[in-house]
């Protein structure tokens, strides 16, 4: 009777072809000659509809959102008997709908292990619904959830959001992580064979994110808006200061020792905890180390030492508490607080200089992160000379 915008869905035996059209039904239609079965009301908006059928492959339910709000879960044995859909959800066949508190223009997902129903909504969650109709939790976005999520093998929910970023959630409803984008997030991603997360975004780019450990880059961002200087802007420029032993305090007398090596970790808890005012917070730990090159080129005694290799973890229970200089503070917990706003760190050079100037030259930069399973050092003295 109208458009179909929405993708349509094939039930387990392929036998039957599931299509939501913008005169407001939801058509099963037998795949070998196109005739219709039995058709469902989904109220929608005059010529509006944008969420499509999921089915179950185990039992052949489907699942499909409606700008009234709901999320239903329709059984083929009961549509049988009211082909045209008069007497609504026949809950005595199992099957229900389930409000959310905003229209559904998000397509539902499953997840494999236990049968939860995923789906966002214009309310700004990402709901996960029982099998048996009941909520099992919801997670603010802080954003209009159009984006259709996608459930991974061990059970992670992504989904994008009108609040600029995709996010990740873990199987019991806590945030995972996510990534912020140049604009409102209405696609729906798609996850690779090597576990990347594809997806498009309104700031008119597609990401391909890694969920494994990598750094972000930002050497791309536009310098002129006051963005990051990055070692490329350096390398490219005159002005690389010459290291001079007889004037430069950083590397002592000249022919005793080089520069500084330095290393400066950054432990960001994943569990939140309660402080005294019963917030949720998330603590952070800075510690850095110094030590001194030999050589003020090449720091032939810091590269290719543990101390060097940043995925490798110091346990700063097997070393003096005096070595390493740290700092201790935490970020109120919550989203759209300081934790969850956090994106980035940014390390720098300072000094009082009085009148005079300080030049100071970073080189051999590197940046990784510990991923669990990673080496663990109690004691790399063998290392280092006295």
């Amino acid at each position: 009777g109208d458009n179909v915008n929405t993708t349509p869905a094939l039930s387990p035996d392929a036998s039957t072809v599931y299509a939501v059209s913008t005169d407001g039904f939801l058509y099963a239609v037998r795949t070998a000659d196109g005739i219709e079965r039995w058709r469902f009301p989904i109220p929608t908006e005059p010529g509006e509809i944008n969420s499509s059928p999921t089915v179950k492959p185990s039992d052949g339910t489907i699942y499909v959102g409606a700008d009234d709000q709901y999320v239903y879960a329709l059984k083929e044995a009961a549509r049988l008997l009211d082909i045209m859909g008069v007497g609504g959800v026949n809950g005595a066949m199992g099957e229900w709908r389930f409000r959310t508190n905003g229209e559904i223009e998000s397509s539902p997902a499953l997840d494999p292990n236990d049968g939860t129903i995923y789906i966002g909504s214009d309310d700004e969650n990402l709901w996960a619904i029982n099998p048996n109709g009941t909520e099992k939790w919801r997670f603010d976005t802080n954003g209009r959830v159009e984006s259709s999520p996608i459930v991974d093998l061990d059970g992670t929910v992504y989904v994008g959001s009108d609040n600029n970023r995709i996010v990740a959630v873990n199987p019991d409803g806590s945030g995972k992580w996510f990534f912020p984008t140049g604009g409102p997030v209405p696609s729906s991603p798609v996850i690779g064979e090597d576990g990347f997360i594809h997806i498009g975004s309104d700031d008119a780019n597609f990401y391909t994110i890694s969920q494994f450990a990598d750094p972000r880059n930002f050497k791309d961002e536009d310098k002129s808006a006051g963005k990051l200087l990055t070692v490329e802007d350096l390398s490219s420029t005159s002005e690389i200061v010459e290291v001079d032993d007889a004037n430069d305090w950083l590397n002592g007398k000249p022919g005793v020792k080089g520069p500084f090596a330095v290393r400066l970790e950054v432990d960001r808890s994943v569990v939140g905890r309660l402080n005294e005012a019963g917030e949720t917070v998330f603590d952070y730990e800075l510690r850095l180390w110094l030590r001194q090159c030999n050589n003020d080129v090449l720091c032939d005694n810091i590269l290719g030492t543990f101390f060097q290799d940043t995925r490798i973890e110091y346990d700063y229970s097997a070393v003096p508490a005096s070595l390493p200089m740290i700092q201790r503070f935490s970020l109120k917990g919550g989203l759209g607080e300081d934790h969850d706003k956090f994106t980035r760190f940014f390390f720098g050079f300072t000094g009082a200089a009085g009148a005079e100037v300080l030049n100071a030259t970073i080189s051999r930069f590197q940046l990784s992160f510990i991923r669990p399973g990673d080496s663990v050092v109690t004691d790399d003295s063998i290392n280092w000379p006295p």
